[in-house]
């Protein structure tokens, strides 16, 4: 199942109208006070021994979730 996924996502060109849907669905939760910080850098850290909140996350460079 995850390679079917996986080759449908590598297939998908939807990336500006799915990003327009999510800002649409979520600007409400935002005003001219709010701060939004984006971090873009890797989200695996495998030097880290706990990351608060973070779920296993799949790392397509390597093909494994961790």
């Amino acid at each position: 199942m995850l390679s079917v996924c996986l080759a449908s996502l590598m297939n998908f060109d939807g990336a500006d109208e799915l990003h327009k849907n999510y800002f649409n669905a979520v600007k409400k939760n935002f005003d001219d006070s709010t701060v939004l910080i984006i971090d873009d850098s890797d989200i695996t850290k495998p030097c880290s021994k706990k990351l608060e909140g973070l779920c296993k996350v799949h790392d397509g460079s390597k093909n494994e979730t961790r």
